[in-house]
């Protein structure tokens, strides 16, 4: 059993920057906006549920979009390679500044990757071996379309809403997620909970408890 709490928030609240891991441009639409959070157990993690609810959508392909610093470039693309995925790989033209000693000054830039997931087990093997660039609050989206790209000089995902789709954004450290989209399943809390995984008890909605709720 999955306990899930959820919270359906304002869309231009949602795209404010101290509201999400990172900024969002969004065009074209004004999707519903969900947050949920399950609860923890050492049986099970939020990343567990995560995986779970992508998987009883059944929605491919799927699209996880991420970023790295070209420093650990060559770990990733070491890792999707092993799990055979497929996979996107755009570099940015905007360098930053690092420094490592008081007089030396080098430059890295970022890369984004568009891993292609195509049925439940990719999907499963893709969020286990990236999870940690959500934990770590940086760039870490999926998407039902193609339709993610990340703006490396602005640190924001640029994203055209199209009809019948939805994406989803890790919350801070990895906590939860938040839904947007503006599929009909999804249309309201009723709907979205109908179209929840098998197995998930929604413990509160709004902030209240649904003891509370008449």
């Amino acid at each position: 059993m999955d306990e899930l709490w959820i919270q359906e928030e304002d869309l231009q609240e949602a795209l404010k920057e101290h509201f999400l891991p990172f900024k969002i441009f969004l065009t074209g639409g004004t999707p519903k906006v969900y947050c949920s959070s399950v609860e923890a157990n050492p049986e099970k993690s939020e990343m567990d549920y995560l995986i779970k609810f992508l998987c009883s959508a059944k929605t491919y392909p799927l699209y996880l979009t991420f970023s790295v610093e070209s420093l650990n470039l060559k770990e990733y693309e070491a890792e999707l390679d092993e799990l055979g995925l497929e996979y996107e790989l755009n570099y940015s033209t905007t360098k930053k500044a690092y420094y490592i000693s008081s007089r030396v000054k080098r430059y890295y830039s970022s890369a984004c990757f568009c891993v292609k997931l195509m049925d439940a087990e990719t999907v499963a093997k893709a969020i286990n071996a990236i999870y940690g660039i959500a934990q770590s609050n940086e760039f870490f989206m999926l998407s039902s379309e193609d339709n993610v790209r990340f703006d490396h000089k602005e640190t924001a995902a640029v994203i055209e809403e199209r009809p019948e789709s939805f994406f989803i954004i890790v919350g801070h450290d990895g906590h939860g997620f938040y839904l947007f989209s503006n599929e009909e399943r999804y249309s309201s809390i009723t709907r979205l909970m109908d179209n929840l995984p098998e197995g998930t008890v929604v413990t509160q909605i709004n902030d209240k408890l649904i003891d509370e709720i008449d």
